[in-house]
C-alpha cells in the first residue's frame, strides 16, 4: 500500500515519537511510505530524501518549501503543500493519508483527498488549538480541527477520554468513525532491568521510594503543575512518593 504521512513539523529534527515510529514500522512491513512535512526552522527549500529515524526502515521525506518571512511562511507553506500533495497523488503514492496536523497541511489533505476518494486517518495526539494561547492562532486551529473531525474518514484517538474533547470540538457525535489506538510500548527498550544504584543515588531515590515519572512537553494542560501543587497531600498519603 502507498501510505502518505503528513505533519507540520520536521521529520528529521523532531524528537522521535510515534510520528516516525508509525511511518517506519509501516515501511518495514512492505508499504511504500511518503512523508510530507513542514520545517519552519529550516532553509525553506524543497528537499526530497530517503531517511530512517528509528532504524526500522527508510521512508521518503519531502519538505514543503515556503517564503521565509514571518507569517508569510505559513501562507506560502499552505499553498505549496497543496502542489506537493497533488503531485504525490498523481505519482500514485497515496492510497491512504495518515495526518497529524491542522493548519499548514491537515485541513488541505482532508479536502483534497476527499475529492479524490482517498481515505484519511487523522491521529489526535493533543488538544491542538489549546497549544496556542494567542487567539489569532487559536481560533484558526479550532476551526481547522472542527472541519477535520467532521470530515476525516477515521479519527484515531490515543485514549477513550479524548473522545469527549473531539466530539465537543466537532459539535456532532462521531460514532464508529472514532477509533482508539493507544500508544504502544517498545519492549526492546522498555523492560524490567536491574536497579542502577548509581543513578538512583544521583537523584536521591531510596529503595523504598515510590517514583512517578513525567515524560512530555510542559504545556499548560499537561497537569504537571497540579501534581506538584498537591505534593503535600500526596506525601501525607504516601510519604515515600517522589516525582
Amino acid at each position: 500500500m502507498n501510505v502518505l504521512v503528513v505533519h507540520e513539523v520536521s521529520y528529521a529534527k523532531k524528537v522521535v515519537y510515534e510520528y516516525q515510529e508509525f511511518a517506519e514500522r509501516l515501511a518495514a512491513r512492505g508499504h511504500r511510505v511518503t512523508v510530507l512535512d513542514f520545517d519552519e526552522t529550516g532553509d525553506a527549500a524543497y528537499r526530497e530524501r530517503s531517511m530512517s529515524r528509528t532504524g526500522a526502515a527508510a521512508v521518503t521525506v519531502r519538505n514543503t518549501p515556503y517564503v521565509d518571512v514571518p507569517l508569510v511562511k505559513y501562507v506560502s507553506g499552505r499553498l505549496n503543500y497543496r502542489r506537493l500533495l497533488r503531485a504525490a497523488i498523481a505519482e500514485g503514492r497515496v492510497d491512504v493519508a495518515f495526518v497529524y496536523s491542522v493548519f499548514i497541511n491537515g485541513s488541505a489533505t482532508v479536502r483534497i483527498c476527499r475529492r479524490r476518494g482517498i481515505p484519511v486517518v487523522y491521529r489526535v495526539l493533543d488538544a491542538y488549538h489549546k497549544l496556542r494561547q494567542n487567539p489569532w492562532t487559536e481560533l484558526p486551529l479550532y476551526w481547522g480541527e472542527r472541519f477535520i473531525y467532521r470530515h476525516a474518514d477515521v479519527v484515531c484517538l490515543t485514549n477513550e477520554k479524548m473522545r469527549a474533547y473531539v466530539e465537543g470540538v466537532a459539535g456532532i457525535p462521531l460514532g464508529e468513525r472514532c477509533a482508539v489506538l493507544e500508544h504502544g510500548v517498545d519492549t526492546e527498550l522498555f523492560r524490567p532491568a536491574a536497579r542502577d544504584e548509581e543513578l538512583a543515588a544521583a537523584y536521591g531515590i531510596e529503595p523504598a521510594d515510590r517514583v512517578a515519572l513525567f515524560v512530555g512537553s510542559l504545556y499548560p494542560f499537561a497537569g504537571l503543575d497540579e501534581v506538584l501543587r498537591r505534593m503535600g497531600t500526596l506525601l501525607e498519603a504516601c510519604p515515600a512518593a517522589k516525582v
